[in-house]
């Protein structure tokens, strides 16, 4: 489907299954009813249905976490690393 980047899905209990679409900003409300439809031709309801905005504060936190686990496996001292400081 055109504006779909990726799926994700997950089985989370009895017949409920987790999907998380990426759909590209362009087509970011343009696409919920195309979606809507095309679950109910395969007879699976939505039970819900969300968009989730991801704040600057959010995507700087997770970059700078993952640079400091970076920063710390480079700097753990390891066989080569031995009596320097």
């Amino acid at each position: 489907m055109d504006g779909v980047l990726g799926v994700t899905c997950s089985a989370l209990r009895d017949g409920v299954t987790e999907a998380v679409i990426e759909i590209d900003d362009e087509f970011k409300g343009k696409i919920t009813e195309k979606l809507f439809y095309a679950f109910a031709r395969l007879n699976k309801p939505i039970l819900h249905m969300a968009e989730n905005q991801v704040s600057l504060e959010e995507v700087f936190l997770e970059l700078t976490s993952q640079a400091d686990i970076s920063t710390a496996e480079e700097t753990l001292p390891g066989d080569d690393a031995k009596g320097r400081m």
